[in-house]
């Protein structure tokens, strides 16, 4: 077992495909810690069952606009912001970033990418699991 790190999570709010869900179960049932995410529907939500599964303590980082929001439950849910400082907030807090994109490229106007650019900014590492199950790693610096 690897020592305990704090996980930031960001993903697609259309889900995970099975790969996505593979792999990122993959990864975690290896890791202790921290797990946050932003507690959109989609990939957070799924993300979020996954790392009970896997015994993580969860801590959301809530948006402050409900309509996409999954109400997942956990004893840290922190006071909801707007989405892009949600997310900063997310890199902030964490060691590395997991990401969940839904296409095979970046986006510019796309909250999980631009988690990844601001963890990129942190020289924080990134994991990336595309839809097909490829995976990217970019470490630091």
């Amino acid at each position: 077992m690897t020592s305990p790190i704090k996980i930031g999570f960001s993903g697609t709010s259309d889900g995970m495909t099975l790969n996505q869900k593979y792999f990122l179960r993959k990864i975690l049932v290896k890791s202790q810690g921290e797990f946050h995410h932003g507690d959109c529907v989609g990939s957070d939500a799924q993300a979020h069952d996954i790392a009970e599964e896997c015994l993580l303590e969860i801590v959301i980082h809530p948006p402050l606009y409900s309509k996409y929001r999954a109400f997942k439950k956990t004893s840290r849910i922190l006071d909801p912001k707007e989405y892009l400082a949600r997310n900063w907030d997310i890199a902030m807090a964490c060691d590395e970033l997991i990401a969940t994109p839904k296409g095979l490229k970046e986006e510019l106007r796309s909250g999980t990418w631009a988690t990844v650019r601001y963890f990129k900014k942190l020289v924080k590492p990134v994991t990336l699991i595309f839809p097909d199950g490829t995976i990217e790693f970019h470490s630091k610096l």
